[in-house]
């Protein structure tokens, strides 16, 4: 018995590859949209979950409104310096700009007219 050719092997596999790839992206999408819904439920538009700062040698953390500061030891400071430089320039890059971000925010806010702590219905 003659064994029957496959037809258009190339473009099952294309279109299988293409619908896996596309549900994948879907359910990732999916995941993205109830991520921002629940949060915007339980913590509001304005509040983060978890805020870490440094002010002279201690992590202020605040965590689900509970704010607590924390000594950071020479040897802790050290090894974060040690590890900071051996961070990827691009990765050290993203931080600066992140945190120029989150400095000018509060500023670019007060000069639009903004109110930072409150929700801007327009009224």
């Amino acid at each position: 018995m003659p064994k029957k050719k496959e037809k258009y092997r190339r473009l099952r596999a294309f279109c299988a590859a293409f619908t896996l790839t596309f549900c994948l992206l879907l359910l990732g999408l999916g995941f993205l949209v109830a991520d921002y819904n629940t949060r915007q439920m339980g913590f509001g538009n304005g509040s983060l979950r978890l805020d870490i700062s440094t002010q002279e040698g201690r992590l202020m953390l605040n965590l689900f409104g509970r704010e607590r500061a924390v000594a950071v030891s020479d040897e802790v400071q050290d090894w974060a310096g040690r590890l900071w430089a051996l961070t990827p320039p691009a990765w050290r890059a993203e931080v600066w700009l992140f945190q120029s971000e989150r400095e000018a925010a509060p500023l670019l806010l007060d000069w639009a007219g903004v109110d930072a702590g409150g929700d801007d219905t327009g009224e």
